[in-house]
C-alpha cells in the first residue's frame, strides 16, 4: 500500500515492496487532472521516495510500480494529496 505524507517542502511516499524479484520501482505522478509522468526510477527493495519538485496549493496524485526487465507489475493504490 502506497502513502503520501506531506513533508519539509514535498511530499514523502512510502511502500510495502510485495515483490521478491523487482529490478526496480517506478514511481508515476500527475499534477491536478493532467497526465501522469514518470520519476527516476529507484532501485529494488526500495520502500520511500521524497518528491520535493511540489507547490503549495496544488494536488498530486501518485503511484508505484514494480519493474523485473520490461514487465511491469500492476499499479500500487493511487494516492492524492495536496500540499499546504
Amino acid at each position: 500500500m502506497l502513502t503520501a505524507t506531506p513533508l519539509a517542502g514535498g511530499v514523502h511516499l512510502t511502500w510495502r515492496d510485495n515483490s521478491s524479484d523487482e529490478d526496480m520501482f517506478m514511481i508515476m505522478k500527475k499534477e491536478g487532472s493532467g497526465a501522469f509522468t514518470t520519476l527516476p526510477s529507484l532501485p529494488a527493495n526500495t520502500t520511500q521516495y521524497h518528491d520535493t519538485a511540489t507547490r503549495s496549493g496544488r494536488t498530486y496524485t501518485y503511484m508505484v510500480h514494480a519493474m523485473r526487465g520490461s514487465d511491469i507489475s500492476d499499479p500500487s493504490n493511487e494516492v492524492m494529496i495536496t500540499i499546504p
